[in-house]
């Protein structure tokens, strides 16, 4: 989605593939420094693939985003938001600032039930990378150009 062009389209790549176990990984999800419109693009083109090869060609996803500690929570909220905008069965998430142990530690969202999702991905503004889906529990919505993502719990 956007860039240059693949030398084998991914449809044919995962063809090529013949059911062969792999997943697809995001070492920097949503950590593309954000301050020119062309970083902002890297994020927004990062998750419409990962939409697409989550939810249509049913590639299990690995999303490792890093911890910039500038915003903290916000960053976590947001990064997180995005990876359930994306994923589908087989998708994994993890935050952190480093590959150590010890730059790792739990998170309570990893302790909420968001519920099963009730729709694909809903994209409200391509180019500004605004997204939204339901869940059972939740409602997830992101704004990858302004970085904020919100989860917006059911009663």
């Amino acid at each position: 989605m956007g860039g240059e062009a693949c030398a084998i389209p991914e449809e044919g790549y995962v063809a090529a593939l013949n059911n062969t176990g792999f997943i697809r990984f995001y070492e920097f999800w949503m950590s593309a420094s954000v301050g020119t419109p062309s970083q902002a693009a890297t994020n927004i083109d990062q998750l419409a693939n990962a939409v697409y090869e989550a939810q249509t060609l049913r590639i299990p996803l690995m999303m490792r985003a890093y911890a910039e500690s500038v915003n903290g929570t916000a960053d976590l909220r947001f990064k997180i938001s995005a990876f359930l905008v994306a994923q589908a069965e087989y998708c994994y998430f993890g935050y952190s600032s480093g590959w150590y142990d010890s730059d790792w530690s739990w998170h309570q969202e990893y302790d909420r039930v968001y519920g099963k999702p009730l729709s694909g991905a809903v994209s409200l503004d391509r180019a500004k990378g605004q997204w939204r889906r339901e869940f059972e529990h939740c409602e997830v919505w992101v704004d990858v150009t302004a970085r904020v993502g919100e989860i917006r719990w059911r009663q």
